[in-house]
């Protein structure tokens, strides 16, 4: 049985097989390492069940980040994230650079062996220097989530000798006549996606174009093999980890404006309502007439007229016609997304929290159109296809949601049988509060992650029938199997992806990787950003009680903490601070004691 096996600090793991979640002894390890793909067998121990690995199909990563401390002729590295080991690393086998390496400096340390009953040994491939550099930092997050900074040779070498030339053959539509632009953030450096519109009697061909990546990056090539191994893009505070070498990712691939690209596109016949009377899908070469930012289209949307002002007007009306049906079946969120402004050297100089606007939502009604109905010929036939799959929700976290919102003061009943409007009413009503993000996450731990599957049992968060992730193969591989699969049905073919549900589990997995990568180069920039406040008062809301630390969120937004002592007797959803009772919910007002960035931590002191 494959699995993958999952570490704690004192070194024991676990496996889930077939949905059911095993332990797995330190001696019972045989030499994996974090995040391996196993074959376990299990055995029975006591009266439970547990696992054993047999051998290691595949490593994850054989790269880890540690503090470094070193003599004359050996070193150990301590892991910052440990799975019950240090590295042991000898001089005279591994490092040039010993001598220059000091002692508390964060080292990249490479697996190269392990035998039973010692250390595992490694070498010492990067210094990356000393705490709290910004690069550093940044560094050691990528390099702990198991991805990489740098493309193999093989793959760059590859990627240069890609033709950059654009041609119309007999096997794509020539559509760069038809106006065509693209929405995206003002910093994005490769553009996935382009809308085209064309005016109709009683209605519009609108088209949604996506990069043809599957056009560059051929399966089982180096490029290919490399992207597969990242299966997503990775995006931190200050830098981008892009999926494909750069030539591709910001240049062939990237649907950049007046300039011919390959596209694979969705067309749609709307009328005026907005309702679709056909779709259909198409190899096409377009040409994109202008870039836009969201706050250049938003700004258009708001009344300013420019070349395309028409277009985007009468791409926005369509878009609300969209949403307005979809918002019957769907759970609307508008969570506060963290982005800095920082200086040349990623220091943060200021915190801003982003929301949708009409241009952000005009964008991801015409992508959630697409990606909805690209599947659909699939599911009525039957054929193999990638999922995005979203199930419904676990009744004991609607519970905990309950019990939430009456620490709070909001109590409401969700109804088994009405979970989706029973939660938007709730978040429309908690719009506005220090707590509504943590509501929000509430509600989303309520349901099941979405994740990739073979098998399609729909999008319960968006009330789809059908979807897919189509729209950004730059970034996304699940996205690149499916333009791989629809491309096999334009000729006629029914594709039998290789390894589909492996490749499903792995792109699961790297996307849950990419996600607290990200998380924690925010957590890092809040902290850093919160230094200069330190001995200042904010006023907070108590958002969450654990572990003995109560988390608070800041009037700005940001989320610090600080350590109290529980009534075990009664309720542990309490805390006491000097006598003061302290509840989910309750407002208070602190003072920035200090910032851990070593922990990514803001620490408080309460104002009694």
């Amino acid at each position: 049985m494959l699995t993958t096996i999952k570490f704690r600090n004192d070194g024991n793991a676990s496996v889930i097989v077939e949905g059911e979640k095993y332990f797995v002894f330190k001696y019972n390890t045989g030499g994996a390492l974090p995040g391996d793909l196993v074959e376990v067998e299990l055995t029975r121990h006591r009266k439970k069940v547990e696992a054993k690995v047999i051998s290691i199909k595949e490593r994850e990563s054989i790269k880890f980040v540690g503090i470094v401390e070193k003599d004359n002729t050996k070193a150990r590295v301590k892991l910052l994230k440990s799975f019950g080991y240090d590295f042991r690393v000898n001089k005279k086998d591994y490092y040039e650079g010993w001598d220059d390496m000091e002692n508390g400096d964060k080292v990249v340390v490479e697996f190269v062996k392990w035998k039973s009953k010692e250390k595992p040994l490694g070498k010492i491939v990067e210094v990356l220097g000393k705490s709290l550099d910004n690069e550093v930092e940044m560094n050691t997050i990528i390099i702990e989530y198991g991805f990489d900074t740098k493309f193999p040779e093989e793959a760059l070498i590859e990627a240069e000798k890609i033709s950059d030339i654009v041609e119309v053959t007999e096997d794509r539509v020539d559509m760069r006549n038809i106006t065509t632009i693209t929405i995206d953030p003002e910093t994005a450096k490769d553009f996935d996606d382009a809308l085209s519109l064309e005016k109709i009697d009683g209605g519009y061909i609108i088209g949604v174009h996506i990069a043809d990546v599957s056009h560059y990056v051929k399966e089982g090539s180096a490029i290919d093999k490399e992207a597969i191994k990242r299966a997503t893009s990775v995006y931190l505070v200050d830098r981008t980890i892009p999926m494909l070498p750069e030539r591709l990712s910001n240049g062939l691939c990237s649907l950049n404006p007046n300039v011919d690209r390959y596209a694979f596109s969705v067309m749609f016949d709307m009328n005026e309502n907005g309702k679709i009377r056909k779709y259909w899908m198409q190899n096409s070469v377009i040409n994109s007439n202008k870039r836009y930012s969201y706050e250049e289209a938003l700004e258009v949307i708001e009344g300013k007229t420019d070349e395309y002002s028409n277009e985007i007007n009468s791409l926005y009306k369509l878009s609300l016609l969209l949403r307005q049906k979809r918002d019957k079946d769907n759970i609307k969120m508008n969570r506060k997304e963290a982005k800095f402004k920082i200086d040349k050297n990623g220091k943060p100089l200021e915190i801003f929290f982003k929301e949708a606007t009409a241009s952000t939502q005009l964008i991801e009604d015409f992508m959630l159109l697409a990606n909805q109905h690209v599947g659909l010929k699939h599911k009525e036939k039957g054929h193999p296809f990638i999922w995005r799959n979203h199930d419904e929700p676990n009744l004991e976290k609607i519970m905990e949601l309950e019990a939430y919102l009456d620490l709070i003061g909001e109590p409401y009943k969700i109804r088994e049988d009405n979970v989706k409007k029973d939660l938007n009413i709730i978040l429309k009503k908690m719009e506005g509060s220090y707590l509504y993000d943590t509501i929000s996450m509430m509600s989303m731990k309520a349901m099941s992650k979405a994740k990739y599957d073979s098998t399609n049992i729909g999008h319960y968060g968006l009330g789809f029938l059908t979807y897919s992730h189509f729209t950004s193969p730059i970034r996304r591989y699940p996205d690149l199997i499916a333009h791989r699969i629809l491309k096999k049905l334009l000729d006629g073919k029914i594709y039998n992806y290789p390894n589909l549900d492996e490749r499903c589990n792995r792109c699961n997995m790297k996307e849950v990787q990419a996600q607290r990568a990200e998380r924690d180069s925010i957590k890092y920039k809040q902290a850093e950003y919160m230094e200069q406040f330190i001995g200042e008062e904010f006023k907070g809301i108590v958002s969450y009680i654990m572990s003995k630390r109560v988390f608070v969120i800041l009037e700005n937004g940001i989320e610090a903490s600080f350590p109290v002592s529980f009534n075990r007797d009664s309720d542990e959803n309490k805390a006491y601070i000097d006598g003061r009772e302290i509840n989910i919910g309750s407002n208070l007002n602190v003072i920035i004691k200090d910032c851990d960035l070593f922990r990514k931590e803001i620490n408080l002191d309460v104002i009694l």
